[in-house]
């Protein structure tokens, strides 16, 4: 069993009183072209988020887009705003496990685990070995993203979910690599010159996407309700 679903078996087994919750909490429909697709944000003792309940899912279980599914249509087209407050001096790892508890509250959450096959990419190193700096101590975990941009001092796990989103397939680490890097990588899109994100990924870092099929952890949305009134 993998670890991803280990911690979502352990989470659902955990869903009783002692269920880490926000001290105060909003949820409010937002109409179509009201904002953003997507928004998230933690400032210190808040937690305001933009979007689909889907795309809440996804950051209150640290997933990737492909990895959750299921539930009533509504759940990947209707927009919310959530805002929760909670005690500025708590752990910010604890915001995902209160954002967890809200929407099995107040959407009537439900949601099951399982793994599935799915046509990947593994990065890999090239032929002639990475081409790396490692990254800067005090930076590490800076990330700046850009439609065709990714440049941070992070390690290889946090690329390979970033170049899901352009690639549209899941990535997987396979490196070997450890630690963090200084990561600067551009590809141009497919209305411009420029390197695709195959090839920059290749030029600019030594690494190399090889296609593949993986066994995937999915969220599967089992039941969702439109939320409780605030």
């Amino acid at each position: 069993m993998s670890p991803l679903l280990i911690r979502l078996l352990i989470a659902c087994a955990l869903q009783s009183e002692t269920s880490p919750k926000f001290e105060v909490a909003t949820v409010k429909p937002v109409a179509p072209g009201g904002g953003a697709n997507r928004a998230i944000s933690t400032p210190k003792g808040r937690f305001v988020g933009f979007g689909t309940l889907a795309n809440l899912v996804e950051y209150a279980w640290s997933l990737q887009s492909y990895q959750v599914t299921g539930g009533p249509n509504w759940v990947s087209s209707e927009l919310f705003e959530v805002t929760g407050k909670y005690e500025a001096s708590e752990d910010l790892r604890k915001v995902r496990p209160m954002l967890q508890t809200l929407l099995k509250e107040r959407f009537q959450l439900e949601v099951r685990q399982e793994s599935k096959q799915f046509p990947v990419y593994f990065l890999v190193q090239g032929k002639k070995g990475a081409r790396m700096l490692p990254a800067d101590p005090s930076s590490i975990g800076n990330i700046t993203l850009g439609p065709n941009l990714f440049r941070g001092h992070v390690g290889l796990l946090q690329l390979a979910h970033a170049l899901a989103g352009p690639l549209h397939r899941p990535v997987l680490d396979h490196t070997e690599l450890k630690g963090a890097y200084a990561i600067d990588l551009y590809w141009a899109d497919e209305k411009s010159d420029g390197p695709s994100v195959f090839n920059a990924v290749q030029e600019q870092l030594g690494l190399k996407l090889e296609p593949g099929r993986a066994p995937i952890d999915l969220l599967v949305i089992t039941r969702a309700t439109h939320p409780t009134p605030n």
